[in-house]
């Protein structure tokens, strides 16, 4: 929201103003900020009879607009505010929770011994009643009122921890970071609408070396649909990058010239699985590499600085990190017209044997026959197959 913006105070129940809950158990999460936004927001709270101006509220709390939007973020976050948008802006101010339904919330308790630490927490985490519950008949007291007991509407429980943690333990899955995994899968649940099962299903899925990989699962939930005309050669190993892992994808590529996957390249695929990147990423990450030279091994350092470039732009997927190649060739070329001259004139001269795909090459223009490009994917297939011993 801007200076220059209204908002209107959602009409309801006017809140106790008791911070006693907001201090002890939103407070470490939240911060100052928040906090002074939330008490503001709380006692110029005006059931909706008139509009305020965003300046208004910065010019008292003496805040900038950016420590605003962050503020009310937090407090949406927290669901402590609830924004709704019309024509204007409307802010419903919540209770904060307290006690045993602070620490159901699975979310809230996470981010709170984040926050504090295990030993904090357990101080404020009301003690478990002792024995077994006794109930009372209450049609004895109020006959004739009640029709028949209403049953208590449980509330919504997004992320089911503890069948999580059996079904990882069938898998022979365990987490990076539990607290902070647990968090993130409480998120993931939430903004995607996931049940335990389907987040099992992508962690089991994205998994590095036996544990799960939260930033793995969350690049795969990221992925969208791409729009973009792919020549049939990409098309192929954008097929391959999805079918298979980088390792084996790897193996295929370095077949073709008679070698094999060495240790320190397995090291460097998983320690691109570690930073986030999925396997269809890294197998385009491998295949630039192995296009760039003639080389029996994988240049590392090439892969890394590309790998960092595609984190920078937030690649999650094979079509977006081709994109990308093409769009970095296309700013080369424009800005360096001259060099690129040159180097055509190298490659006239000088003319190199590869036995990689030329899709990849930033001169490269596809005007090969369907027989030809009929013959090439065969070509490329034995050799794929070869490894695997389905082919000749």
């Amino acid at each position: 929201m801007r200076p220059n913006d209204y908002f209107f105070y959602g009409q309801g129940r006017v809140l106790q103003k008791d911070s006693t809950a907001l201090l002890v158990y939103y407070y470490p999460i939240i911060g100052s900020d928040a906090f002074a936004l939330y008490h503001y927001l709380l006692s110029f709270w005006d059931d909706g009879r008139s509009q305020t101006q965003v300046s208004q509220v910065l010019n008292h709390l003496q805040f900038g607009p950016e420590r605003f939007n962050q503020a009310l973020e937090l407090l949406q976050a927290v669901k402590l505010v609830d924004r709704y948008q019309t024509d204007t802006t409307y802010l419903y101010l919540r209770a904060p929770l307290g006690g045993d339904d602070f620490f159901q919330d699975n979310v809230l308790r996470s981010l709170l011994k984040t926050k504090i630490g295990e030993v904090a927490l357990k101080a404020l985490e009301p003690a478990k009643p002792q024995g077994q519950k006794q109930e009372v008949d209450t049609g004895k007291f109020f006959n004739g009122l009640l029709v028949e007991d209403q049953p208590v509407k449980p509330k919504p429980n997004y992320f089911d921890q503890e069948t999580f943690q059996v079904r990882m333990e069938k898998g022979q899955l365990s987490y990076e970071d539990k607290d902070t995994d647990i968090l993130a899968l409480e998120l993931y649940a939430r903004q995607y609408h996931l049940n335990w099962n389907h987040l099992y299903q992508l962690a089991e899925a994205t998994a590095v070396q036996g544990r799960i990989s939260v930033k793995r699962m969350e690049a795969k939930l990221k992925q969208t649909a791409i729009s973009a005309n792919f020549s049939p050669e990409e098309s192929f190993f954008l097929s391959e990058s999805k079918s298979q892992s980088a390792l084996e994808f790897l193996s295929q590529l370095k077949d073709t010239r008679g070698s094999q996957v060495n240790d320190k390249e397995q090291e460097l695929i998983v320690s691109l699985q570690k930073q986030g990147f999925l396997d269809e990423v890294i197998s385009i990450l491998l295949l630039l590499a192995y296009n760039r030279d003639t080389s029996l091994h994988i240049n590392e350092r090439y892969v890394l600085r590309v790998a960092e470039d595609f984190k920078k732009q937030g690649i999650v997927s094979a079509e977006e990190a081709i994109l990308r190649v093409r769009k970095k060739r296309e700013e080369k070329s424009q800005s360096s017209p001259k060099a690129s001259f040159k180097a055509q004139g190298r490659r006239q001269t000088k003319p190199q044997q590869s036995n990689v795909p030329e899709w990849s090459q930033k001169d490269y223009v596809d005007q090969t026959t369907p027989e030809e490009m009929q013959a090439r994917e065969a070509k490329h297939k034995r050799l794929f197959q070869q490894l695997k011993g389905e082919g000749n």
